[in-house]
């Protein structure tokens, strides 16, 4: 991404309608993005992309509805002011943590105590609900976060850690690699170790 960006820095409107359409308005388009945005390295963004990916976060938090943007929705958005490297970095920091604790290490991971506690509720015909309680007013952090816990819950069934990089993508059907490039070098080890012998040639230069 170049640091010139494609809609205009002082048109908030654009500005959300076009981090939407790189993000997609699905709950896998939306976890996709967070799994692509966990693993980035933020050390290697130019400044038009620290912009980009501000703007990323705030309609990612934002939690848009499949079918998309309605002008209605437009008009009551009250964009944030610029939000320093630093809060992106907690942001990212905060997501990592919690696909680590469920998907690798298969545990537990509790929400932040800023953002609120969840309770269950048992109505009158005696089916019982969850329900959440924010707790005070929250912070940008906290709405990702949030948002991300939603997408998460939606598409639980597809995420997964690779099986041979251990990176955490969203699978296709019973995919377990996350890339051609790591599902080829299983192969190859498989491979080598049934043909030994070939681990020579393979790695000896032609002789002439």
């Amino acid at each position: 991404m170049s640091q010139v960006r494609s809609a205009s820095v002082n048109d908030p409107i654009q500005r959300v309608i076009a981090a939407a359409e790189r993000m997609g308005y699905t709950h896998e388009a939306r976890l996709g993005w967070v799994l692509n945005f966990v693993h980035r390295d933020l050390s290697m963004l130019r400044a038009g992309e620290w912009l980009d990916l501000q703007d990323d976060l705030f309609v990612f938090s934002l939690q848009i509805p499949p079918d998309g943007i309605k002008p209605s929705t437009l008009q009551r958005i009250r964009y944030p002011k610029k939000v320093g490297h630093k809060a992106l970095r907690t942001v990212q920091s905060q997501l990592k943590k919690m696909m680590e604790a469920l998907v690798v290490r298969h545990g537990y991971w509790a929400v932040p105590p800023t953002i609120g506690r969840y309770c269950l509720d048992r109505s009158t015909n005696g089916s019982i609900t969850t329900g959440f309680i924010h707790e005070g007013s929250m912070g940008f952090t906290d709405t990702v976060v949030m948002a991300a816990i939603n997408a998460l819950t939606a598409s639980q069934q597809r995420i997964r850690q690779c099986i041979e990089c251990r990176r955490i993508f969203l699978a296709v059907r019973r995919q377990v690699y996350c890339a051609p490039v790591c599902s080829q070098k299983a192969r190859t080890r498989r491979f080598l170790k049934a043909h030994p012998e070939q681990v020579g040639s393979a790695s000896s230069p032609a002789q002439g």
